[in-house]
């Protein structure tokens, strides 16, 4: 998978287990100064003041100038005598005039204000960062998060604990405002025990997103970094250019992911839109199914074609892009395709449900047709075989729901449209197939059916998955157990006689079977059924519709399918379906 999209699924899926750590390089774009700039240039003004000139070294020429390398709180002992001008000095440097403000100068940048949100919303609760800079607190404060924040060992000892905050800034060379921040490579190369002890926890307790840090100085950031050996969470190095060979060593001991990035600007809009995104295809959208539902309702009851049709058209194309532009290529992503297709398929689902249930006339059977060649047709791509058969899902998911409603109806006119239409579904890209040969539970979980979750050891592991999944949009319409498990026991039994009757096999017939097989209930739905099917003759919708009033071929498919079912009694142990075409022939 796509390294920022796996970071958004982690994020997203343990919100507070991921801490950001935050260099310089995240207020770039705001020209807020290094600590180390502002050493230099506080240099230089020095040599102004003796009117000098440091000849472009303003290191050098305060080394040669005093004897020993410049250090923050001394010059600024020495540049400012008083409190008052020690801040004047540095606002210059860390807070904007009213010219920058005009031009967005030293204010929080996109970055800061998507992190911002990241915590306004759960996902960060715990910030490291090397930076002395308030963009960071000002835009918490714009988005009205409260916070914590730690930037010297007084501050450490009086925090809460980070269990209780709902964000803790931890500055790890210190605050602007306070002269004792650490910024040269002497400062660097050493952590007070109070500091080390709340790295350590952070290193240990929490996965890292590494952003504008370069670890080419901060030798005690990066010793801490190296005495921890937690692997309980992944770690994420965000790179602009090359990557020094000090981060390389760093990434390789942690295993680190790398993720690209033209800037930290334009990685974190973009990471907040993904995690945002995948938040809301996640929740369950009640609200927008149920509008669908009544809409739908609406549209047919009025007959209004055209705004019908818009918002199938819509809703089929919105969802197939989506699965399009979802990359998912590994197994490991499988259980996240799983939780994410029913929702992204709900509000589908919620004008389809009508459509079958009310719809008389041929546009609506046309209607559904084009929604399943939308969905079901599918550009090809590469990966995993399981994640390429799972893109499927919202397709079967559709089939099903829509064969279940007219089963419940008796809209046997509809399940000849459901399952018998012709189309290049799947990977038959030349030939014209009927749906259920290439749409049904055997071919979307071949090769994760044992992964799939709450089936119970089932015999019928797929059938017994999608009957979970399915039960909640159809309780309006079938709102007992009892009703919505007779309307899909039977649906499950048609599919597999129609699928056995009309799908060629090289060898033995074979129907992706069930949970009507092992459902002793069934045996008596199905026999009242059948016997039904028997007074009413050719005038019987499923073979009116589905085998075109042929009770011959009717009686051909049947004993195909029992005879199929038999032969499975062995291997799959709990079968209890009974014969249908000897109760057929007695009447």
């Amino acid at each position: 998978m796509d390294p920022i999209l796996s970071l958004s699924f982690s994020i997203n899926s343990s919100p507070g287990v991921y801490a950001l750590m935050l260099g310089s390089g995240i207020s770039r774009s705001a020209n807020i100064p290094t600590g180390w700039k502002i050493v230099l240039d506080l240099c230089e003004k020095i040599a102004a003041a003796h009117g000098e000139s440091t000849n472009g070294d303003p290191e050098q020429w305060y080394i040669q100038k005093f004897g020993d390398s410049p250090r923050y709180d001394t010059l600024l002992a020495d540049v400012c005598k008083t409190p008052d001008e020690r801040q004047a000095l540095l606002k210059r440097y860390f807070e904007p005039s009213d010219e920058e403000r005009e031009s967005g100068e030293k204010l929080p940048t996109p970055a800061h204000k998507a992190i911002a949100w990241l915590v306004s919303e759960g996902y960060i609760r715990v910030i490291l960062t090397t930076n002395f800079d308030p963009l960071l607190e000002m835009a918490l404060q714009e988005l009205g998060v409260s916070f914590d924040v730690a930037s010297s060992d007084d501050a450490l000892q009086g925090i809460r604990p980070l269990i209780h905050s709902n964000c803790t800034i931890i500055k790890l060379h210190g605050d602007y405002r306070d002269t004792r921040i650490k910024n040269t490579p002497e400062e660097l190369k050493e952590y007070s025990e109070a500091m080390n002890r709340i790295l350590d926890r952070v290193l240990d307790e929490f996965g890292l997103i590494l952003a504008g840090w370069s670890a080419e100085w901060d030798e005690a950031l990066k010793a801490a970094m190296y005495r921890s050996f937690n692997r309980r969470y992944s770690w994420y190095w965000l790179a602009v250019g090359s990557i020094s060979t000090n981060a390389e060593r760093l990434i390789q001991h942690r295993n680190a992911q790398v993720i690209r990035m033209s800037g930290a600007d334009e990685f974190f809009v973009s990471f907040q839109k993904q995690v945002d995104s995948i938040a809301t295809l996640k929740k369950p959208h009640p609200l927008t199914f149920d509008l669908a539902l009544i809409t739908s309702k609406k549209l047919i009851s009025k007959n209004e074609k055209i705004v019908l049709q818009d918002y199938l058209n819509t809703e089929s194309l919105n969802l197939r892009n989506k699965i399009i532009e979802m990359q998912f290529n590994d197994f490991k992503d499988f259980e996240l395709q799983l939780d994410m297709y029913p929702n992204l398929t709900s509000k589908l689902l919620g004008l389809i449900i009508p459509l079958i249930a009310y719809g008389e006339e041929p546009y609506h059977h046309d209607l559904f047709k084009k929604v399943m060649n939308r969905i079901a047709s599918l550009p090809g791509i590469g990966g995993s075989t399981e994640i390429i058969q799972l893109r499927q899902y919202p397709a079967l998911l559709t089939m099903y729901t829509a064969g279940i409603v007219a089963v419940a109806n008796h809209r046997f006119d509809w399940i000849k449209t459901i399952l018998l239409q012709k189309g290049r579904y799947g990977s038959n890209e030349q030939n014209t197939i009927s749906l259920i040969q290439d749409l049904h539970g055997y071919n979307v979980f071949e090769y994760t059916k044992t992964q799939l979750p709450d089936i119970n050891k089932s015999i019928t592991p797929e059938s017994s998955f999608l009957y979970k999944v399915i039960h909640p949009f159809l309780s309006t319409l079938l709102p007992t157990e009892e009703e919505y498990r007779d309307a899909f026991d039977l649906f499950e039994w048609i599919m597999n006689l129609l699928y056995i009757h009309n799908v060629e096999h090289t060898f033995e017939s074979w129907a992706p079977l069930g949970c009507y097989v092992w459902r002793r209930k069934f045996n008596v739905l199905a026999k009242d059924f059948i016997i039904e099917g028997k007074l009413s003759g050719v005038d019987w919708p499923l073979i009116r519709y589905c085998f075109d009033g042929d009770i011959e071929q009717f009686k051909k498919g049947l004993s195909h399918l029992d005879t199929f079912i038999s032969s499975a009694k062995r291997p799959l142990n709990g079968i209890s379906y009974m014969p249908l075409l000897g109760i057929y022939e007695e009447g």
